[in-house]
């Protein structure tokens, strides 16, 4: 998935993605360790 996101081209004024977030979410320790719940969403952002 961080390949995906590190490859992501998007172009255009008005696009908005979360790929961004996916990569916060990717890199932080309870989602690594599949310690993660959709609750955990709410304190990244």
């Amino acid at each position: 998935m961080r390949r995906a996101l590190t490859e992501l081209r998007i172009t255009g004024p008005t696009v908005t993605t979360t790929a961004d977030f996916l990569h916060t979410l990717l890199d932080h320790p309870r989602f690594r360790s599949a310690e993660h719940d959709t609750a955990m969403i709410a304190t990244l952002t």
